[in-house]
């Protein structure tokens, strides 16, 4: 290689080191920075997001316990409404209604008019020809059970639940009406207990 291209060589290479420019890039404390204003940021979108879906899930508890009681104090409601009377189990007869089971304060028997073909066959007062029906508390459920007397189309059942998480369960009555309250927990625990309170009056007395 002669001297001149030795020399135009080291021109070009001067002119290259000249022209170089440094590309952007981020440095270590850029870098550091961006990341925790990401992380404050995330944790400010996550608490807000956390605390909305809390207050939801809240309201919906509520509302689900609100429906649940409303639905079994109908259903109590309606069945006090056709009843004969607040009664007892008989003591002895053809029924599966367990004997002795008597009204207290968180045991409710009711009896109403035998069905025949889904009528009604009243009136009438012989335990022998009534059905009955017995709402109670079986842990913390609110059960119903129906003992149909013998020839009724009333259909048997045992421990329908009605309601859910209940802490209280009372019933006060008397020869024309009776009282129902019911409390119920939400599923959260840390919410207020639900209590509804109905008083029915009795219509076949």
């Amino acid at each position: 290689m002669n001297e001149k291209k030795i020399r135009h060589l080291i021109h070009n290479t001067k002119y290259l080191i000249l022209n170089t420019r440094l590309l952007p890039g981020l440095t270590l404390v850029e870098l550091v920075t961006s990341a925790a204003i990401l992380g404050v940021l995330s944790l400010m979108i996550g608490s807000v997001y956390l605390a909305h879906f809390r207050l939801f899930s809240s309201q919906s508890a509520s509302i689900d316990t609100s429906a649940q009681n409303k639905i079994a104090i109908e259903e109590i409601s309606n069945q006090i409404r056709e009843s004969v009377g607040v009664t007892n189990c008989p003591a002895s007869g053809h029924y599966t209604c367990p004997s002795g089971t008597n009204n207290t304060g968180a045991i409710l028997v009711i009896a109403l008019w035998k069905l025949e073909s889904g009528v009604p066959t009243g009136p009438g007062t012989d335990p022998l020809t009534l059905d009955y029906i017995v709402y109670k508390l079986n842990g913390t459920n609110f059960v119903k059970s129906v003992y149909p007397a013998s020839g009724s189309s009333r259909q048997p059942l045992t421990n329908k639940i009605l309601a859910s998480n209940v802490t209280n369960l009372a019933f006060t009555y008397n020869t024309t009406d009776v009282t129902v309250t019911l409390t119920t927990q939400p599923k959260n625990s840390k919410e207020t207990p639900f209590t509804q309170t109905v008083k029915v009056y009795l219509r076949n007395r």
